[in-house]
């Protein structure tokens, strides 16, 4: 995830992923047990607010395989290709830099005796084939958004250091796939969250393990350097829509997934088996 950043080839491997602006952990005062009071984070534990994180993927970052979907039934016309068509990201707004990808972890995550797990969704996806794409005697342009329905994921976050850690997550993702002829006329959609498409008829899987994180707040030098080479997600900008699912970002945190601060050359790592993005990315001191 440039960290613009950069989570997906429903069939080749995926994810992962966004950039994190400050917010500082916060538990919530009051009694004990008293109704309308929540139990403080014990002392020393860390809080992982939750928030927007945004990736960005290079061409090819995901392949689809249109075999997976319903193309005899949308088109009338068995695809005859072979290969597996390459993705690239298409930016989601101006105001978001490249980002094509947003996943929205829904409730702050307590770290406690350095672990913790917490929900989390895709909220945004903007792709498009990096070449256009042969079906029956016409060419189409493939844009990949989301579909209406999506169903959440679960996020699993170790820290190995005092700003920093792993974590793994993984979810199951409903795409929209446009279909624009070249030259002109009237579009054809699948949309996976109405019809059974991508491998065994459940769309396709995001999934990292193992990729590393930065938490904010905690060290302003590294923060500094997040903040030269990253895209922060901003709060309040609306994206998708216009067929696809629409969301309105809420903004990073203090959760910055994908980064990991070392001395030496900046450099970026792998992400997963399906969706390739960026970061993750090593970030020189």
């Amino acid at each position: 995830m440039t960290r613009s950043r950069s989570i997906l080839s429903a069939v080749t491997a995926l994810l992962v992923g966004v950039f994190a602006l400050a917010a500082a952990a916060q538990g919530t005062a009051g009694k004990e047990g008293k109704e309308g009071y929540e139990k403080p984070p014990a002392r020393g534990a860390v809080t992982l607010a939750a928030g927007d994180d945004g990736w960005v993927t290079p061409v090819g970052g995901m392949q689809i395989d249109l075999a997976d979907y319903p193309i005899a039934k949308i088109f009338g016309v068995q695809y005859a290709g072979h290969d597996k068509v390459a993705l690239k990201g298409k930016p989601l707004s101006p105001d978001l830099g490249n980002i094509d990808t947003i996943i929205h972890r829904t409730e702050d995550i307590v770290l406690k005796a350095k672990k913790g797990r917490g929900p989390l969704q895709i909220a945004a996806l903007s792709l498009e084939s990096d070449k256009p794409v042969k079906i029956g005697d016409k060419s189409y342009q493939i844009r990949v958004g989301l579909s209406e329905t999506q169903k959440p994921g679960r996020i699993t976050v170790t820290q190995t250091g005092k700003d920093k850690g792993t974590f793994s997550a993984s979810f199951l993702v409903a795409p929209k796939l446009v279909f624009a002829p070249e030259g002109g006329g009237e579009a054809l959609t699948i949309d996976c969250g109405v019809v059974p498409c991508g491998r065994g008829g459940k769309g396709f899987l995001m999934a990292t393990r193992g990729t590393p994180w930065h938490l904010k707040g905690v060290s302003p030098d590294s923060d500094a350097l997040v903040e030269r080479k990253l895209t922060a997600v901003k709060a309040g900008v609306r994206v998708g829509g216009e067929g696809a699912a629409a969301y309105t970002t809420t903004g990073s945190s203090n959760f910055v997934p994908g980064v990991a601060i070392r001395r030496g050359a900046i450099r970026v790592v792998p992400t997963g088996d399906i969706h390739r993005v960026v970061p993750p990315i090593i970030i020189s001191q």
